[in-house]
């Protein structure tokens, strides 16, 4: 059960998360800051997700990762393991409104992820994650902190999806087919930016 609302900090404060609020792309297009109630000792992972993805009325590609980090100690997200690079909405210019969805998860223990790392550049191994199932993988149990906003397109989405080098709405984006690797603790090249 989820017992806290995650605080989601863009742009200094000047682009707060508020539960559903809208929010544009170019808002958001750099990580934000995330604070919640958090033991310093205790290790954490976030999620965010898009549920709409490529519409909301056809989400054939939904859950799209945007962000995924494991072994956060506390709230201090910049010293976990990235195991997808953030990049900021990218609804479709015909794709209306969608949700931008931030998860909390506390861990049980330190993590060795197997999952592949994403990089900023990945369209196509974002979509089609599911975050309930990578949650019970991982025994993670239910989130203890969520929030959320809403987008639609801007130019910004434009911006962001010249820099992948596949294309996220290819028919044959297949989540089974993607590889695997061990992540391993001391890899912090992956940016976040």
């Amino acid at each position: 059960m989820v017992g806290k609302q995650l605080t989601v900090n863009y742009k200094q404060g000047r682009a707060m998360v508020e539960l559903g609020n809208i929010l544009t792309p170019t808002d958001t297009k750099n990580p934000p800051i995330l604070k919640w109630s958090s033991d310093p000792n205790a290790l954490y992972l976030i999620c965010m997700i898009d549920p709409d993805m490529p519409n909301p009325s056809k989400p054939r590609l939904k859950e799209f990762q945007h962000w995924v980090v494991g072994n956060i100690p506390g709230d201090d997200v910049p010293t976990g393991d990235v195991l997808t690079a953030y990049i900021g909405p990218v609804p479709p210019q015909d794709g209306g409104i969608h949700r931008y969805i931030f998860l909390v998860y506390r861990q049980n223990k330190e993590l060795g992820f197997e999952e592949q790392i994403i990089m900023k550049s990945e369209g196509a191994a974002r979509a089609r994650f599911n975050v309930g199932l990578f949650a019970r993988r991982h025994q993670l149990g239910e989130p203890i902190a969520v929030n959320f906003f809403r987008a639609q397109y801007d130019s910004q989405v434009n911006i962001e999806m010249k820099s992948f080098s596949d294309s996220i709405y290819s028919e044959s984006t297949d989540i089974d087919q993607v590889t695997f690797k061990h992540v391993k603790r001391q890899d912090k090249s992956v940016s976040q930016n």
